[in-house]
């Protein structure tokens, strides 16, 4: 074969690659709206709408900041808006448009938000969950983590993986649903679940 088609050959192939990859990465998710199975109560989780869920999702991340973000410099009008502005995990812009964010609400209240994205091809990421404070300890957390690790496996990842706080309580809700612990330190907790 000549030194010209292996070129040819090999500037195809990574064309190819490299338009699989694009695809794999920025797929949309198979449901949009899905009721989850209620525990006696119509639990919905829906698709981030800016008009209805920025400013609770904002106040979310005002109350809860220990917990969602882990160092004093992230400014919750900043950062928080341009991740739901441009539905991305960061500034990074081959990431904009791949964050999923999803808004649970009861009766049309508040209840909660995941946020997930697609990490690598083959690994996604739990990167928020949060439950307004007077929705908790009535099984809404595990409902939205259930969806999240769902939504991520329907997008074919072999690997979902999140960081949560060493003294986070979600840890449990985490391991119900099959997260293990990966690694360590004095503040932050890597865990990995493993799609089989």
């Amino acid at each position: 074969m000549n030194t010209t088609l292996k070129r040819i050959i090999l500037i195809l192939s990574l064309a190819l690659g490299g338009g699989l990859g694009y695809y794999l990465i920025h797929q949309k998710p198979v449901t949009s709206h899905v009721a989850v199975e209620p525990r006696q109560e119509n639990l919905v989780i829906d698709d981030y709408d800016q008009a209805r869920d920025e400013q609770d999702i904002k106040n979310t991340f005002y109350d809860e900041y220990y917990w969602l973000y882990p160092d004093e410099s992230y400014d919750v009008e900043t950062h928080v808006g341009f991740m739901l502005k441009y539905k991305a995990p960061n500034e990074n812009p081959l990431y904009v448009g791949t964050l999923y964010v999803k808004v649970a609400r009861l009766e049309g209240k508040f209840v909660g938000f995941t946020a997930y994205h697609k990490e690598t091809v083959i690994r996604g990421r739990l990167l928020f969950l949060a439950i307004n404070k007077n929705f908790r300890k009535r099984g809404f957390g595990e409902q939205l983590a259930r969806y999240a690790v769902e939504q991520l496996k329907q997008l074919g990842f072999h690997t979902i993986v999140l960081v949560t706080r060493v003294n986070n309580p979600a840890q449990k809700i985490y391991k119900r649903i099959g997260f293990i612990e990966t690694s360590h330190d004095d503040e932050f907790l890597n865990m990995a679940y493993q799609v089989k």
